[in-house]
């Protein structure tokens, strides 16, 4: 809840970014968002994944292929436990997917 309150107004910045389609704009909010869900909560929260997937999909939109797989291939391996959790899997799936799409891009 805490990170919520943080980084609710950055969040509503973001979105307003990427609806004027400014996504390096809104990757670097994005970004910054990540970092303060990291340093509160777990690595492997939904919360921290979902920004995770907004952040990767701006960056892609963006053309910065290199760095949006960068933060994929980090990130995934600690999204291997959330099968258990309602959404999970289908988290995990996404993050893999993500990872597949960026590691085909032709560079």
């Amino acid at each position: 809840m805490l990170e919520m309150f943080l980084t609710k107004k950055e969040h509503i910045k973001a979105v307003s970014f990427i609806n004027k389609k400014l996504f390096g704009d809104a990757a670097v909010v994005l970004e910054n968002i990540l970092h303060i869900k990291g340093k509160l909560l777990a690595k492997c929260s939904i919360s921290v994944f979902d920004c995770l997937l907004e952040l990767t999909a701006c960056l892609v939109e963006f053309g910065t292929y290199e760095t949006a797989f960068k933060f994929c291939s980090e990130s995934c391996p600690g999204y291997e436990n959330l099968a258990g959790v309602s959404g999970g899997g289908e988290c995990e799936d996404s993050c893999l997917e993500n990872c597949s799409v960026l590691g085909r891009q032709d560079w």
